[in-house]
């Protein structure tokens, strides 16, 4: 809780949180320092899956009833192709089960290869209504095509967002506070890889769009205490300090980012359920990582970047 003799004379106006977030930066600080560690370390003992659209490669996808044994299907596959590959199952829209068959990397399947493919597991399973539904290939070269695209997407984002907030905030310091804001963002990206590692999804196009997606709620609540800060600036000016007035702005939107934050993660725990319970992978891989970035993009909009901020423009107000 953070007191004091402007809280006591008055001068302070009363919020419904009293936090004192500030004075506290360097414990929270730690948090974010120990989530980078984590993500660093859990990149190298556990790896993380990385999808053909990014390395290239090809993908397949068989329908089927009855049981198959994922694992026998998989040794088949790499007997007859002499490519590695890996088997994982789904179930689409409709109900019907399928398994999808991905070769990542140069080593793209052959049309002669689909056949052989198709003609072998069909022998292996007569009863099981094999059924190849699609194939794909990727070039490897489309694939970082597509990934370099992407970089700059998020690059250009970065450098609208530090004009738009400098022009916007600049009675308060807009340009540091635009630089402030994208290493808070850059932390949101960080934290969804680190979920994308632990829950083992593969970095796909799922990736791209969690990204965006929690950039924008971050971002929204850092602009948000940013406005209150200059409004309390124009209200008390030299009358609180710079860290009082920051507190007193993050404790004045907290309620509303908080509120914000819990009726979105709500909703995307409820489609986490629904997507387990049907094995819906593809929205499992983006509703999981959204959970876990929209907490921790609460956290870095309103426990870290303002901090960093203060401290930012107290030690240029000192020099």
């Amino acid at each position: 809780m953070f007191k004091n003799e402007n809280t006591k004379s008055g001068l302070m106006p009363a919020t419904r949180f009293n936090f004192n977030i500030i004075g506290n930066f360097n414990k929270f600080v730690l948090v974010s320092i120990f989530m980078l560690i984590a993500t660093i370390v859990l990149s190298f003992t556990q790896g993380v899956g990385i999808d053909i659209r990014f390395t290239g490669g090809s993908i397949i996808t068989y329908s089927y009833t009855g049981e198959i044994d994922l694992d026998d299907i998989k040794n088949i596959a790499q007997e007859n192709t002499g490519i590695n590959v890996s088997v994982m199952e789904s179930i689409d829209r409709n109900g019907n089960t399928n398994f999808i068959l991905t070769a990542s990397g140069t080593q793209n399947f052959t049309n002669e290869q689909y056949a052989e493919l198709t003609r072998a597991f069909s022998e292996k399973y007569p009863d099981n209504n094999l059924e190849r539904l699609n194939a794909d290939s990727v070039e490897a070269s489309e694939g970082r095509e597509f990934f370099i695209k992407c970089i700059v997407a998020l690059a250009f984002t970065f450098v609208v967002l530090v004009l738009f907030i400098g022009l916007r905030f600049r009675k308060i310091g807009g340009w540091s506070a635009g630089v402030m804001a994208i290493a808070g963002l850059l932390n949101d990206v960080v934290m969804v890889y680190l979920a994308f590692v632990i829950f083992r999804f593969p970095l796909d196009v799922n990736f791209i769009a969690v990204v965006l997606t929690i950039l924008g709620y971050s971002l929204n609540d850092t602009i948000v205490v940013f406005d209150r800060l200059r409004e309390n600036q124009d209200k008390f000016g030299s009358k609180i300090s710079l860290p009082d007035r920051a507190n007193l702005s993050i404790n004045q939107t907290l309620n509303r980012t908080v509120n914000t934050s819990i009726t979105t993660v709500t909703s995307m725990i409820v489609v986490c359920i629904v997507a387990f319970v049907f094995q819906v992978n593809s929205i499992l891989s983006f509703a999981v990582p959204m959970v876990f970035g929209m907490i921790m993009g609460l956290y870095t909009s309103n426990f870290i970047v303002v901090s960093l901020w203060v401290r930012w423009r107290g030690r240029k107000t000192a020099k």
